[in-house]
């Protein structure tokens, strides 16, 4: 039954499939900084799932930076938004 639960917890919000490389910064938990690149799964409300060849660096909570890699597009800046998520920077803002 908390299975059930847990589950459908995690499916608060709808996800959407993307194929995207990402690029991911952070600091380890001794401190260590680091830098990986993975393949973006899908994305969601609560937040997105990639696939890395170092998932042991990662740990439930850490707070790390990821950038999406789009070959073809043009290069943008991104802000902070209340919350933490960032989004592309509006020029006529």
């Amino acid at each position: 039954m908390a299975d059930q639960k847990k589950h459908k917890k995690q499916r608060d919000f709808e996800r959407f499939p993307l194929d995207f490389l990402v690029e991911v910064t952070g600091l380890s938990q001794s401190g260590k900084a680091f830098s990986d690149r993975g393949k973006m799964k899908d994305v969601s409300g609560s937040g997105l799932c990639f696939f890395t060849a170092h998932s042991d660096w990662y740990s439930e909570g850490q707070k790390v930076v990821i950038g999406m890699v789009m070959d073809g597009c043009m290069s943008f800046e991104t802000r902070r938004l209340p919350g933490g998520s960032s989004c592309p920077e509006d020029p006529s803002a």
